[in-house]
Protein backbone atom coordinates (compact mmCIF):
# COMPACT_ATOMS: atom_id res chain seq x y z
CA UNK A 1 0.00 0.00 0.00
CA UNK A 2 2.71 2.50 0.97
CA UNK A 3 4.28 2.07 -2.48
CA UNK A 4 1.12 3.05 -4.38
CA UNK A 5 0.68 6.55 -5.76
CA UNK A 6 -2.74 6.27 -7.37
CA UNK A 7 -6.07 5.40 -5.76
CA UNK A 8 -8.94 4.36 -8.04
CA UNK A 9 -12.50 3.89 -6.84
CA UNK A 10 -14.93 1.58 -8.60
CA UNK A 11 -18.29 -0.10 -8.28
CA UNK A 12 -17.58 -2.95 -5.79
CA UNK A 13 -19.80 -5.31 -7.78
CA UNK A 14 -17.38 -5.11 -10.72
CA UNK A 15 -13.87 -5.49 -9.34
CA UNK A 16 -12.41 -7.54 -12.20
CA UNK A 17 -13.85 -5.23 -14.85
CA UNK A 18 -12.50 -2.20 -12.95
CA UNK A 19 -9.05 -3.78 -12.72
CA UNK A 20 -9.06 -4.53 -16.47
CA UNK A 21 -10.35 -1.05 -17.28
CA UNK A 22 -7.74 0.67 -15.10
CA UNK A 23 -4.92 -1.43 -16.55
CA UNK A 24 -6.04 -0.75 -20.12
CA UNK A 25 -6.36 3.00 -19.54
CA UNK A 26 -2.99 3.22 -17.80
CA UNK A 27 -1.31 1.22 -20.58
CA UNK A 28 -2.85 3.60 -23.15
CA UNK A 29 -1.23 6.43 -21.14
CA UNK A 30 2.16 4.69 -21.54
CA UNK A 31 2.25 3.32 -17.99
CA UNK A 32 2.92 -0.18 -16.73
CA UNK A 33 0.76 -0.29 -13.61
CA UNK A 34 1.37 -2.44 -10.59
CA UNK A 35 -1.76 -3.06 -8.53
CA UNK A 36 -2.01 -3.68 -4.78
CA UNK A 37 -4.78 -4.96 -2.56
CA UNK A 38 -6.38 -2.10 -0.69
CA UNK A 39 -8.25 -4.28 1.79
CA UNK A 40 -11.38 -2.24 1.03
CA UNK A 41 -14.07 -3.09 -1.49
CA UNK A 42 -14.41 -0.50 -4.20
CA UNK A 43 -10.80 0.73 -4.04
CA UNK A 44 -7.86 -0.20 -6.25
CA UNK A 45 -4.34 0.96 -5.48
CA UNK A 46 -1.71 1.28 -8.16
CA UNK A 47 1.91 2.24 -8.48
CA UNK A 48 2.84 3.98 -11.71
CA UNK A 49 6.29 5.19 -12.64
CA UNK A 50 5.45 8.77 -13.62
CA UNK A 51 3.81 11.55 -11.64
CA UNK A 52 0.14 10.51 -11.39
CA UNK A 53 -0.93 14.15 -11.81
CA UNK A 54 0.63 14.28 -15.28
CA UNK A 55 -0.64 10.83 -16.19
CA UNK A 56 -4.19 11.75 -15.16
CA UNK A 57 -4.08 14.82 -17.39
CA UNK A 58 -3.12 12.52 -20.30
CA UNK A 59 -5.92 10.11 -19.39
CA UNK A 60 -8.39 12.97 -19.17
CA UNK A 61 -7.36 14.19 -22.61
CA UNK A 62 -7.75 10.67 -24.04
CA UNK A 63 -11.18 10.31 -22.45
CA UNK A 64 -12.41 13.55 -23.96
CA UNK A 65 -11.59 12.09 -27.38
CA UNK A 66 -13.02 8.65 -26.57
CA UNK A 67 -15.65 9.09 -23.85
CA UNK A 68 -16.83 5.48 -23.78
CA UNK A 69 -13.75 4.03 -22.09
CA UNK A 70 -14.65 4.38 -18.41
CA UNK A 71 -17.62 2.43 -17.11
CA UNK A 72 -16.60 0.78 -13.87
CA UNK A 73 -13.93 3.08 -12.45
CA UNK A 74 -15.21 6.22 -10.73
CA UNK A 75 -12.48 8.48 -9.31
CA UNK A 76 -8.75 8.47 -9.91
CA UNK A 77 -6.83 10.24 -7.14
CA UNK A 78 -3.07 10.83 -6.96
CA UNK A 79 -1.55 9.99 -3.56
CA UNK A 80 1.58 11.82 -2.38
CA UNK A 81 2.07 10.26 1.04
CA UNK A 82 0.79 7.36 3.08
CA UNK A 83 0.65 7.46 6.85
CA UNK A 84 -1.25 5.99 9.74
CA UNK A 85 -4.89 7.12 9.93
CA UNK A 86 -4.10 8.34 13.44
CA UNK A 87 -5.10 12.00 13.79
CA UNK A 88 -1.65 12.98 15.12
CA UNK A 89 0.09 11.47 12.08
CA UNK A 90 -2.35 13.17 9.74
CA UNK A 91 -1.76 16.47 11.55
CA UNK A 92 1.95 16.28 10.75
CA UNK A 93 1.20 15.94 7.05
CA UNK A 94 -1.30 18.79 7.20
CA UNK A 95 1.40 21.05 8.66
CA UNK A 96 3.63 20.14 5.73
CA UNK A 97 0.83 20.79 3.23
CA UNK A 98 0.07 24.10 4.93
CA UNK A 99 3.51 25.40 3.96
CA UNK A 100 2.72 24.62 0.31
CA UNK A 101 -0.62 26.46 0.16
CA UNK A 102 0.12 29.98 -1.03
CA UNK A 103 -1.46 32.85 0.86
CA UNK A 104 -3.69 33.89 -2.06
CA UNK A 105 -4.84 30.37 -2.86
CA UNK A 106 -8.33 29.21 -1.94
CA UNK A 107 -8.47 25.67 -0.58
CA UNK A 108 -10.72 23.01 0.85
CA UNK A 109 -10.27 19.67 2.57
CA UNK A 110 -11.94 16.45 1.44
CA UNK A 111 -11.87 13.31 3.55
CA UNK A 112 -13.19 9.92 2.49
CA UNK A 113 -13.27 7.21 5.16
CA UNK A 114 -13.50 3.51 4.48
CA UNK A 115 -13.24 0.80 7.16
CA UNK A 116 -12.60 3.52 9.75
CA UNK A 117 -14.90 4.48 12.62
CA UNK A 118 -12.63 6.30 15.05
CA UNK A 119 -13.65 9.88 14.17
CA UNK A 120 -16.51 11.44 12.24
CA UNK A 121 -15.47 13.30 9.08
CA UNK A 122 -16.53 16.69 10.46
CA UNK A 123 -14.54 16.11 13.67
CA UNK A 124 -11.48 15.19 11.61
CA UNK A 125 -11.82 18.24 9.40
CA UNK A 126 -12.10 20.51 12.45
CA UNK A 127 -8.98 18.96 14.00
CA UNK A 128 -6.88 18.81 10.85
CA UNK A 129 -7.68 22.28 9.52
CA UNK A 130 -6.17 23.72 12.71
CA UNK A 131 -2.81 22.81 11.17
CA UNK A 132 -3.35 24.88 8.03
CA UNK A 133 -2.46 28.55 8.46
CA UNK A 134 -4.14 29.83 5.29
CA UNK A 135 -7.70 30.90 6.20
CA UNK A 136 -8.83 31.39 2.59
CA UNK A 137 -11.24 28.41 2.54
CA UNK A 138 -13.55 28.01 -0.44
CA UNK A 139 -15.70 24.89 -0.50
CA UNK A 140 -17.19 25.54 -3.95
CA UNK A 141 -14.29 26.83 -6.06
CA UNK A 142 -10.94 26.08 -4.42
CA UNK A 143 -7.59 26.41 -6.16
CA UNK A 144 -6.23 23.42 -4.24
CA UNK A 145 -7.75 20.44 -2.45
CA UNK A 146 -6.27 18.77 0.61
CA UNK A 147 -7.31 15.19 -0.12
CA UNK A 148 -7.32 12.47 2.54
CA UNK A 149 -8.34 8.93 1.64
CA UNK A 150 -8.60 6.73 4.72
CA UNK A 151 -8.48 2.95 4.27
CA UNK A 152 -8.73 1.48 7.74
CA UNK A 153 -5.44 2.06 9.57
CA UNK A 154 -3.77 3.81 6.63
CA UNK A 155 -4.41 7.17 4.98
CA UNK A 156 -3.32 8.40 1.58
CA UNK A 157 -2.86 12.17 1.41
CA UNK A 158 -2.27 14.66 -1.36
CA UNK A 159 -2.37 18.39 -2.00
CA UNK A 160 -3.95 18.68 -5.44
CA UNK A 161 -5.16 21.29 -7.83
CA UNK A 162 -8.87 20.82 -8.41
CA UNK A 163 -8.28 19.47 -11.94
CA UNK A 164 -5.87 16.77 -10.73
CA UNK A 165 -8.63 14.46 -9.53
CA UNK A 166 -10.24 12.51 -12.35
CA UNK A 167 -13.97 11.94 -11.91
CA UNK A 168 -15.17 9.62 -14.68
CA UNK A 169 -18.78 10.79 -14.37
CA UNK A 170 -17.73 13.84 -16.42
CA UNK A 171 -17.16 11.52 -19.39
CA UNK A 172 -20.45 9.68 -19.21
CA UNK A 173 -23.05 10.36 -21.91
CA UNK A 174 -25.52 13.19 -21.11
CA UNK A 175 -23.09 15.03 -18.79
Amino acid sequence: MADSNLLITYDPAHREQALEEAAEILRAAKEIPKFYESGVQGVLLSKISNDPRIVLKRICSNCKKNSGRMYTTKKWIPIEKWCSSDIDELSKIMKEFSSRIESKQKWKMEINKRAYEKYAVLDMIMRLTENISNTNVDLKNPDVVVKIEILGRKAGCALLEKNEILDTSYFMPNN
